[in-house]
């Protein structure tokens, strides 16, 4: 099985200098939608490698991209990002709700403590993303439990790990799917320390940009039945060096 995580485009939230001003759930900017639709078109018309891993000639099979399934997070930039890919390879994305953002929905309160907000309803999404299809964890009372406020990092960590494990009984089960997840940044490194590493190390960080995508194989045929390969990381090819946004 192949695993394709891909940062969402540039957020908002992406060209604070600092919190101040930070919304809950921030709608791309126009630059993000810019990269969206490169990343889309990216997909549908480049080969996914020049050569093979080690330079033998390319397999045909990896051009061009191709998705079996294509999952994003309940967060209006996933969703904005993956409706963009969804629309441009005729795929129609799927909400996993597991894969949000480190910390949920929240806005930060004085004195420390953070107001837990419930995320766009059932019906909204419906409205606002009738291409997308809405998984049954989402609700008309919301996707984020307002009661948990910001997640900590102890429950984020748990709930990659979960993640990761789900995505590996999937390998087993499904060889040949080909997932495409449009998920964030701090998620994207936290599930691939489960994945590589087999845990959560708070000091270590994989950096994607926005729209990077990053290639993880599972059912290795060289490492055997239960390796793990990291195949690439962070590939930018479809953005010119000045439209690559962190």
């Amino acid at each position: 099985m192949r695993l394709y995580l891909i940062r969402h485009a540039q957020s908002g939230n992406n060209v604070l200098l600092n919190e101040i001003g930070r919304t809950h759930d921030p709608l791309l900017t126009s630059l993000g939608e810019t990269q969206a639709q490169k990343l889309s078109q990216y997909l549908v018309g480049q080969p996914e490698m020049p050569t093979g891993a080690f330079g033998e000639e390319r397999n045909p099979d990896d051009v061009p991209y191709r998705f079996t399934h294509l999952y994003c997070s309940a967060m209006q930039r996933a969703l904005q990002t993956a409706n963009e890919i969804g629309q441009t390879m005729k795929i129609k994305p799927r909400i996993w709700r597991e894969t949000h953002e480190v910390g949920g929905i929240y806005l930060d309160e004085p004195e420390g403590k953070s107001q837990g907000l419930p995320g766009l309803t059932r019906t909204e999404l419906l409205n606002l993303y009738p291409d997308v299809d809405v998984s049954e964890e989402v609700t008309d009372n919301g996707w984020w439990p307002v009661d948990v406020g910001r997640e900590s990092w102890e429950m984020a960590a748990e709930r990659t790990r979960i993640v990761a494990e789900a995505l590996k009984k999937r390998a087993g089960e499904s060889p040949d799917d080909r997932i495409a997840l449009v998920t964030h940044g701090a998620f994207m490194s936290t599930v691939l320390q489960w994945l590589l590493n087999g845990k959560n190390v708070p000091s270590l960080f994989y950096a994607h940009y926005n729209t990077a995508i990053s290639r993880v194989d599972f059912n290795d045929p060289i490492g055997g039945p239960d390796a793990i390969r990291l195949h690439y990381l962070n590939r930018m090819d479809h953005l010119a060096p000045q439209e690559r946004t962190y």
